[in-house]
């Protein structure tokens, strides 16, 4: 957590939260599939860099949708928050072995190209906290 005095008030910058602290939908990193495919999440993330290439992220133990330290997925139209608590605070989604996806966050677009390529995790941060999957085509 980074703190810093401005103007006599103390304005905190929080760090990533893990899922397993958030205690309401919507309190951190939100993935909505709003594409014809599953979309595998994670609610852990563990150091730099921002991105990480294989099947799960490192702190990813399991396969879970409730437990801490997982990954699971996301149906067609469905929510991270419609998962439960474990998954209010979304940390990281995957672009998909072999396909491209295309992808709105905080009213920017933005598309990763694996095809030909191994899966593709990538960090949801402070700045990136609303993401909707629109189409996965591979």
């Amino acid at each position: 957590m980074l703190a810093a005095v401005v103007g006599g008030l103390t304005v905190v910058q929080p760090s990533p939260a893990m899922a397993g602290d958030c205690a309401k939908p919507r309190c951190g990193g939100v993935v909505r599939n709003a594409s014809s495919r599953m979309v595998q999440i994670a609610n852990c993330w563990s150091g730099s860099p921002n991105v990480y290439v294989g099947t799960k992220p490192p702190c990813a133990t399991v396969f879970s949708q409730n437990l801490p330290k997982a990954y699971y997925f996301l149906n067609k139209n469905q929510s991270s928050t419609s998962l439960g608590k474990r998954y209010y605070d979304v940390d990281a989604f995957r672009a998909e072995a072999g396909c491209y996806t295309k992808l709105q966050e905080n009213g920017s677009s933005w598309a990763y190209d694996r095809r030909g390529k191994d899966h593709y995790w990538v960090k949801i941060s402070s700045d990136r906290k609303d993401v909707v999957i629109t189409s996965v085509t591979c």
